[in-house]
């Protein structure tokens, strides 16, 4: 296979030179801008809402029953005891 092959035909030099081929003028002034007057009266104004910084909050709020509940405690694996665990078990035997 030849070289030219593995390259896009856009990356070619012949095909970025024809970009170029057609002028590009720029702007004139803004004071000889010919602007129709629906869009010349119409009023532009800026968003309502500015969108706050950081992560969106959750769409649904708890209510006071769900406040009130208590979180799960631990429970044991070594006693079946609930409000330790069993790294803080009193009552397991250490096999030293």
């Amino acid at each position: 296979m030849l070289p030219d092959e593995y390259c896009s035909d856009f990356y070619k030099p012949k095909t970025i030179l024809k970009t170029y081929e057609v002028p590009v003028y720029p702007l004139p002034d803004k004071s000889e801008w010919s602007i129709p007057e629906h869009i010349d009266t119409e009023v532009v104004l800026p968003p309502k809402y500015k969108r706050p910084p950081g992560r969106p909050k959750k769409q649904r709020e708890k209510s006071f029953s769900e406040f009130r509940k208590r979180k799960g405690t631990n429970s044991c694996n070594t006693c079946g005891q609930r409000g330790h665990n069993r790294r803080s078990c009193r009552t397991a035997t250490w096999n030293a």
